[in-house]
Order: C-alpha cells, then sequence, then structure tokens
C-alpha cells in the first residue's frame, strides 16, 4: 500500500480507538475524588476496551508501515505493533493506579 493509504487506515483506526475508549468510561465510569472508577461493569465494557485495543493496535501498525514504506504487513512490523500497543496500555493501567 502506498503512503496515502497507510495515512487512511492510520487515522481511521485512531479515531476508532478513541470513540471505544471514551464510550468505554463514559457508559461505565464514575468520577470518585480524584480518581476516574468504573463502577457499572457490563459485558460492553470488555467488548468496547477490547475493540479499542484493536483500533490501537491497527494504528500503530500502520503507522509503523508507514514509516518504512512497507507494501504488506510483516511479523516483524506486526511484532513491534503489538509492543507499542502493550506499553500504551500499561502505561494507561499505571495512571489509573495513581
Amino acid at each position: 500500500m502506498s503512503s496515502k493509504d497507510w495515512s487512511i487506515v492510520q487515522w481511521a483506526s485512531f479515531g476508532g480507538a478513541l470513540l471505544l475508549l471514551f464510550m468505554t468510561f463514559l457508559m461505565t465510569g464514575d468520577i470518585q475524588g480524584n480518581r476516574l472508577v468504573l463502577v457499572n461493569p457490563t459485558p460492553w465494557m470488555y467488548v468496547l476496551f477490547g475493540l479499542s485495543m484493536i483500533g490501537y493496535f491497527f494504528f500503530i501498525l500502520a503507522h509503523i508501515c508507514k514509516r518504512n514504506d512497507a507494501k504488506r504487513i510483516t511479523l516483524r512490523l506486526a511484532g513491534q505493533a503489538f509492543f507499542w500497543t502493550v506499553i500504551f496500555y500499561w502505561a494507561l493501567y499505571i495512571i489509573n493506579q495513581i
């Protein structure tokens, strides 16, 4: 794919991931003190959060492919995207624990 195609995939998946993550907290979250707490866990919360992780993974994957001028997705590029996705969501977890 061309750089323009990777950009479209990148920003479409980022917008979707951000929307799904926002909807997860909007539907199930409550602010108690100065922390965001998920007070109404529902099955949809897990579905939306999982989809946001997949969207963010594709955002990172498209960014790496665009940067490397990749014509197709390889296992190495997917592994790098998985690594950065894990780092991002681990950071979200740590920030929420502080």
